[in-house]
């Protein structure tokens, strides 16, 4: 997308497009029924691999509750550059009036009022002896940082530069969140 105009040009008919959501759901006890009402979009990304699958076998591996999101959007692997998963959607819940913690643990309206959408993108990256690395010391290419902003001229949450969403997260994230508003009134 380049201008503001092209802003209503995607449509949110899968049938129009060549995006799919693909259904990997976690199991029942990991997620609060609904139905609920949402009024929100939340964004969030892993701060890891780029596997949409992994993501969802991970909150199911974990010991924290119910925690997950409604969505997982692949990613392009940040150390072999392999695109297998970039761009995948992967609907982890039924259906959106189900919930999980996805801003915290504890069950809030905020949870429960809102879809969560997570990239498979590492986030916050650090910079060090000229060279890019993520929060677990793992050495970043240089492609891969998101150059097209910059350093930050202030650090967000002590962090100046951030790893790069791809096009086709970008492109299946738009499409999402036109769907997913255009269904629940957001």
């Amino acid at each position: 997308l380049n201008t503001e105009s092209d802003l209503g040009t995607i449509s949110t008919d899968l049938a129009e497009t060549n995006l799919s959501i693909k259904k990997y759901f976690l199991k029942p006890d990991e997620y609060f029924k609904g139905p609920t009402k949402k009024r929100a979009i939340f964004l969030h990304f892993t701060a890891g691999g780029s596997n949409p699958i992994s993501v969802v076998d991970s909150w199911e591996r974990d010991n924290r509750g119910k925690v997950g999101t409604h969505y997982v959007i692949g990613g392009r692997n940040l150390f072999t550059l392999s695109e297998e998963f970039d761009g995948d959607i992967i609907q982890c819940m039924p259906e959106t009036g189900n919930y999980g913690w996805h801003l915290g643990i504890g069950n809030t309206a905020l949870h429960r009022e809102s879809i969560g959408i997570e990239l498979c993108n590492w986030g916050p990256i650090n910079y060090s002896n000229q060279h890019y690395y993520t929060w677990n010391s793992k050495q970043v290419p240089d492609r891969e940082v998101n150059n097209e902003i910059g350093q930050l001229s202030e650090p967000f949450r002590g962090y100046n530069f951030y790893h790069k969403i791809t096009d086709l997260q970008i492109e299946s994230l738009y499409f999402l969140i036109k769907k997913l508003a255009k269904e629940n009134d957001i």
